[in-house]
């Protein structure tokens, strides 16, 4: 380890020699080709959500074996998206344009262009992302001497749409306003059985298969800067299942599961950088930044886990636990940049 003396020293060498130059940043700021105007400030990518949300649930025993659980839920959610100015580090102003082009599709706002922007304001892209979910469930448990199982059933409605705040020199004419709603209808079936072997040994196995709405934020090719819902976009699928063998002693207790789980069609979006990659008019490589869509994902995750538990004494208890697994791509995507 570091003496006290020495953590001092690396905190100062840290400090003084830093990866960001700072006072390079001021100064060109102070010394910028446009009297006032900062060439580098620090902003925050913010997301803003409001949420408003209500559940039920209803417990009914049907029988002495049979018990019900039922429920409902509403969400509705508003995510304000944008990106704000923090410090002009010693500037006046900044432009909200982007260098990368020129003309109407440097502009981020066309609504507003060559907009000056000073600290604590909104810049560079401004959208708000609408979703409104339902759901609702029934359970059915059945309760016996030799075995307990349970049968259960989903649906869901889910509802998304974006509305830009900003025109977007690119985009003109697809990003500014409410764009078009994507719906997902979507349903899930589960089952579920416990057989006991005797008072301390059971079997339990269960059972899903249900699709799923994508998230809202793979719903949109390029939410911050048009309307465009991602190409190809589909519910998921999800089909599991799981068998476990169960030991509960007074002082030792144990489980053995075996687990398989398949998801398909799933869709990710990321955002990067490429250097020589972009075709320009000229044949020439340049840089680009790039929108990477992958649709018709499928993922398939097996394996198996252990857990061990003994009680020592009253107050001291010894756990073991182990897992092996293999998650894996089982199936080619389609992708779109």
């Amino acid at each position: 380890g570091y003496t006290q003396d020495q953590l001092i020293g690396i905190g100062n060498q840290f400090r003084n020699n830093s990866q960001i130059d700072w006072n390079a940043m001021y100064i060109a700021n102070q010394n910028s080709a446009f009297s006032g105007r900062s060439v580098y400030v620090l902003y925050q990518d913010r997301t803003d959500d409001n949420q408003l949300s209500a559940n039920s649930i209803l417990n009914s025993s049907l029988s002495e074996n049979i018990s019900l659980t039922a429920g409902a839920n509403f969400r509705k959610l508003r995510s304000h998206n944008h990106q704000n100015l923090l410090d002009l580090l010693g500037g006046q102003y900044f432009l909200d344009i982007d260098p990368f082009y020129s003309g109407d599709a440097s502009q981020s706002d066309l609504n507003n262009p060559n907009r000056q922007i000073g600290e604590n304001e909104t810049y560079g892209y401004n959208y708000l992302l609408h979703a409104l979910t339902f759901d609702g469930f029934t359970q059915f448990k059945f309760t016996y001497d030799k075995a307990d199982f349970y049968l259960a059933q989903s649906f869901s409605r889910t509802e998304y749409q974006r509305e830009g705040l900003y025109r977007n020199g690119i985009y003109a004419d697809n990003s500014f306003g409410k764009g078009q709603k994507v719906i997902f209808e979507n349903f899930g079936f589960k089952g579920g059985l416990t057989y006991k072997l005797n008072g301390r040994n059971y079997l339990d196995f269960n059972g899903l298969y249900q699709t799923k709405a994508p998230s809202l934020r793979n719903s949109f090719s390029n939410a911050r800067m048009n309307n465009t819902i991602t190409p190809d976009l589909q519910s998921e699928s999800i089909t599991s299942a799981d068998a476990s063998y169960i030991l509960r002693a007074p002082k030792f207790k144990a489980r053995l599961t075996g687990f398989y789980s398949k998801i398909q069609n799933a869709t990710e979006i990321s955002f990067f950088y490429g250097e020589g990659i972009g075709g320009g008019d000229d044949g020439g490589d340049e840089d680009t930044f790039v929108s990477e869509i992958v649709t018709g994902i499928d993922k398939q995750n097996m394996g198996a886990e252990l857990g061990l538990e003994y009680q020592i004494t009253s107050t001291i208890k010894a756990t073991v636990a182990a897992s092996y697994g293999q998650y894996i791509y089982s199936d080619n995507a389609n992708l779109k940049t």
